[in-house]
């Protein structure tokens, strides 16, 4: 079984597009969570947390404008 090295995920980082943003609560951590999502739901690149709703909307806002979400 090969394994992708961190060059392969890069690149294929860089395929997926954008479809939907997900925000959501984190409750242990005390913070927002939000991602960009893929058509098949799975996250693309790494999450952003922030500490207020606010925050977070804003976040959302900015992606949304980004990627013409």
């Amino acid at each position: 079984m090969k394994f992708p090295d961190s060059i392969d995920m890069e690149i294929e980082f860089h395929k997926a597009k954008p479809f939907s943003i997900d925000m959501w609560y984190f409750r242990q951590q005390r913070s927002w969570v939000v991602q960009l999502k893929d058509e098949e739901g799975n996250q693309i690149g790494d999450a952003t947390y922030v500490y207020s709703k606010p925050e977070a909307l804003n976040q959302k806002k900015r992606w949304k404008e980004k990627y013409g979400l």
